[in-house]
């Protein structure tokens, strides 16, 4: 009999698991779930459990839920349950309402990792979903048994091992008989494709895996060269990462380093395609990446971006859209001169409130030591500001007069002079 512990341990060991961390076990009542979490169990593991009943199959929805609660209760694991509504697309919607769950649970009880249970004809079911979708390596690697604080140790076993050791274990579980309908393209590939094979073919299950490890061992090895390749290229700043793009790499290169940000192909083949569009952009869920000559800037999207604040003539501080604070003062025997962080009004020449805005094409500003004013654009392209922080800049005004352009120069009108009584200094973080 295939030895479970030994392989289960060792898969934990090799993912830095500590047998004092604690574990969600995502369990359905399926014999996949049910084997691991006996498994974990047996091998000493502080583990809780979750189960999520969607109630998509009436009575048999409850039956398993059922299941799960005996059987941690009689083994001394702690259960949360959640009962949710599923009406539009079921797998997905399913997949989103698990994993929301599963987080919730795991950062309230401080649980170290979240385990699922996929296992090795998952992978195959995958594999086929991906190529048929026209995926690239990215895709037909398969299902990570790793990601973030995910672990997926069901990976080690394929769905024969996982009922044998049921079997062998008394382990209790219940069948979803939903997965004998071929509505869904899952179980269409499982029961028409995959399943026939593995009748036809004896060593198929395990030729499958270990053609998916050469896979997933080459992907590992192509991202390391692409990263080698790339890394002269790319530079950290602010949080951003600039890529310096280079005609002579491969766009392949490009693609599987910015499929990892969430673009998809057609976004990058497209951005390939016209690589001197300056300010073009493309979003993906978490990111932005943005052109400013031959460098591409990607940064963090925010989920709520502050463009604009109102400072009142008493206020101190602010930290939204920027760290500013505010301090007025009668003593004018210092040199008030500005810099890139620090400006100096005359207090008694501006007019509350002040508006703190990005700016605006059409702004213009009196420069410091000047008589005329001048474009802000024209002052940023003068000082070769980059795109990224060009969107990044914002003015202070007095009844619509650009007081500071932020960073780069005050309004001249409004500088420390022999007549000034009062000074507001303000100061950038």
């Amino acid at each position: 009999m295939t030895d479970f512990k030994k392989i289960f341990l060792t898969f934990l060991n090799a993912n830095s698991v500590d047998q004092n961390d604690s574990l969600l076990f995502g369990v359905s009542g399926g014999v996949d779930s049910m084997s691991l979490i006996h498994l974990a169990k047996s091998c000493g593991f502080k583990i809780i459990a979750a189960h999520l009943n969607y109630q998509l199959r009436d009575n048999e929805s409850d039956l398993d839920e059922k299941l799960v609660h005996d059987f941690c209760k009689k083994n001394e694991i702690k259960l949360f349950t959640k009962k949710v509504d599923i009406d539009k697309n079921i797998q997905l919607e399913a997949r989103e309402a698990r994993y929301e769950f599963f987080d919730e649970i795991a950062n309230k009880n401080k649980c170290n990792y979240i385990i699922t249970a996929h296992h090795q004809n998952d992978d195959h079911e995958t594999f086929l979903i991906n190529m048929i979708r026209g995926s690239s390596i990215g895709g037909l690697k398969g299902i990570p048994e790793k990601r973030s604080n995910i672990l997926r140790p069901g990976m080690c076993f394929n769905k024969s091992q996982l009922i044998e050791y049921a079997k062998f274990n008394r382990v209790p579980y219940r069948e979803d008989l939903s997965n004998r309908e071929d509505k869904y393209s899952r179980n269409f590939l499982r029961n028409q494709i995959l399943h026939p094979i593995y009748q036809r073919f004896k060593n198929a299950e395990n030729g499958l895996t270990k053609s998916m490890k050469f896979i997933k061992d080459d992907y590992a090895l192509l991202a390391e060269l692409i990263i080698e390749k790339l890394r002269p290229h790319i530079e950290e700043r602010n949080g951003n990462i600039l890529i310096h793009y280079k005609k002579e790499i491969n766009p392949q290169c490009y693609f599987h380093f910015l499929k990892d940000f969430g673009f998809n192909f057609d976004q990058i083949e497209r951005w390939i395609s016209n690589p001197k569009q300056a300010g073009k952009y493309i979003i993906s869920n978490e990111y932005q990446m943005t052109q400013d000559r031959s460098i591409w800037i990607i940064s963090k999207r925010h989920q709520k971006i502050i463009t604009r604040a109102e400072i009142s003539e008493n206020c101190t501080k602010i930290t939204a859209p920027l760290e500013l604070s505010f301090s007025v003062s009668s003593d004018i025997s210092n040199n008030f001169s500005a810099s890139s962080s620090v400006g100096f009004f005359d207090a008694d020449k501006l007019i509350f409130p002040l508006i703190v805005r990005s700016w605006e094409h059409g702004d213009r500003i009196r420069p410091l030591g000047m008589k005329g004013t001048k474009k802000i654009s024209d002052i940023l392209i003068d000082k070769k500001i980059p795109l990224l922080e060009k969107n990044q800049t914002y003015v202070i005004t007095s009844n619509e007069d650009i007081i500071w352009l932020v960073g780069h120069t005050i309004n001249d009108h409004f500088k420390v002079n022999k007549t000034t009584n009062k000074i507001l200094k303000i100061v950038k973080f």
